[in-house]
Order: structure tokens, then C-alpha cells, then sequence
């Protein structure tokens, strides 16, 4: 069961090279699984289960859009985003949304289709994290960048009161925190996988003071590990 849990999709997405959409009868097969809430729900609680520590706690009430957007589906995620039955901010019972969730995973492809369609970078979920905070912490400067060029707030704090640049210096994501301290001094890094220029986008500036000392960082209270490698709600 594990091996079928971790490596499902692996294997859905090696069927759809190198067109990128897999044949029409397996992405039919894929969009059947994934309308039932139970099947969802027990695709994340599993997956959960087998990479946090053995850990139950996720998040549950999820869309089927989340589940594209989590395990890196760009096709899917266009294909439900046309269909225009799932909001693209739809949030699941912890408020996550599907952007939260690509760029949590470092999905950048998804990401651009979902900030595409106008989702909303600045939806926190209810412990305060934005997509930008995952972002940051994980180290993901490309998209930082997208997201910051769609209106991300770098001056958003979480349930601790810490922002994206504060989680980037923590982690010693370099990259990512110059990116951010950049954006707030009016200079424009250069993003490879995305052109504001093309699409016409304003760019949204925030500026913060708040910085906390590395080493003042504690384990944020989620089902997801955001902070010192401790997994669950407290």
C-alpha cells in the first residue's frame, strides 16, 4: 500500500511523456477517482500518513483541484479550471487553497496556471501561512517571484507573527531572501519561467521591519512541518 500511495502519480505522470496529457481514457480514469470526497480524502490522509512521520493529521475537505495542484498535474489543473465547476480559491477545511498547496510543492507550472486563472496568492491558511510563506521556507525563488508579481503580500504574517522573508532567512534559503528584500526596495529580479512584461501584470510592492533573530523560531501548530521538523496540531 505504501508504494501504491507514494508512486501513484509518478506513474500517471511517466504515461503522459512527452506530451505532457496523458491519453484520454486514463485522464477520464483520474478525474472519476478524484470526484469522490472519500477517495480524496483518503489519498491525502495516506499520504500524510506515509510522508510525515506516520503522522494523521492533514487536511481533509479538499477539492479535486487541490489534488492536481498538490501532486503536480498541470494538465488536470487546466482542464478543471475550464471546466469552471471547482473555484479556483476554493479552500479546504483548514483553509488551504489549491495555489497553497503547488507552492508548498514547488509545482510552478500549476502555480502559474492557478494565478492565471485569478487565484488569490494572499488567502492564508488558519494558522496564518500564505502560498508565499511555503514559498519562502521552502526555498522556491521562481516562485516567490510569480507570486510576489500577482500581489503577495512579503509583509504577511503568520499565527507567530513571522513573514515569508523571515522564513526564507531561517532556512537559509539566500536566494529566495535577496528576492524578497529586493521586491521591497523597488528592484525587479529576473524570473526565467515567467514574463510580467508579456502579460501586462502591476506589480505589488509591500515593505516590512519585521525581522525576528535566527534561532527565535518555533514549530508552527499545523498538520504540515513548518518549522523545526515536529509534524501535527497542538
Amino acid at each position: 500500500m505504501e508504494y501504491a500511495i507514494k508512486e501513484w502519480h509518478v506513474h500517471i505522470k511517466a504515461t503522459c511523456i512527452p506530451t505532457g496529457i496523458p491519453s484520454p481514457s486514463l485522464a477520464n480514469m483520474v478525474d472519476e477517482l478524484l470526484s469522490s470526497s472519500e477517495h480524496r480524502n483518503s489519498i491525502m490522509i495516506l499520504t500524510y500518513y506515509f510522508k510525515h512521520n506516520k503522522s494523521w493529521w492533514v487536511s481533509v475537505g479538499q477539492t479535486a483541484l487541490h489534488i492536481a495542484a498538490y501532486f503536480n498535474f498541470p494538465w488536470l489543473v487546466e482542464r478543471y479550471i475550464s471546466q469552471g465547476k471547482i473555484p479556483v480559491n476554493a479552500v479546504s477545511l483548514v483553509n488551504d487553497t489549491p495555489l497553497v498547496w503547488a507552492s508548498e510543492n514547488g509545482n510552478v507550472e500549476c502555480v502559474t496556471k492557478l494565478l492565471d486563472a485569478g487565484a488569490d496568492p494572499t488567502i492564508p491558511e488558519s494558522d496564518g501561512w500564505s502560498a508565499l510563506h511555503w514559498a519562502a521556507k521552502k526555498g522556491y525563488r521562481n516562485i516567490t517571484i510569480l507570486l510576489l508579481e500577482r500581489g503577495a503580500r512579503r509583509d504577511q504574517q503568520d499565527s507567530r507573527g513571522y513573514t515569508p522573508l523571515d522564513w526564507a532567512r531561517e532556512r537559509e534559503h539566500w536566494k529566495v531572501a535577496k528576492v524578497l528584500e529586493m521586491w521591497a526596495s523597488g528592484e525587479e529580479p529576473e524570473n526565467p519561467h515567467h514574463s510580467r512584461q508579456q502579460q501586462g501584470i502591476t506589480r505589488v510592492t509591500a515593505d516590512t521591519s519585521f525581522v525576528h533573530p535566527r534561532g527565535q523560531f518555533r514549530a508552527s501548530h499545523s498538520y504540515r512541518n513548518k518549522g523545526n521538523g515536529v509534524v501535527g496540531i497542538g
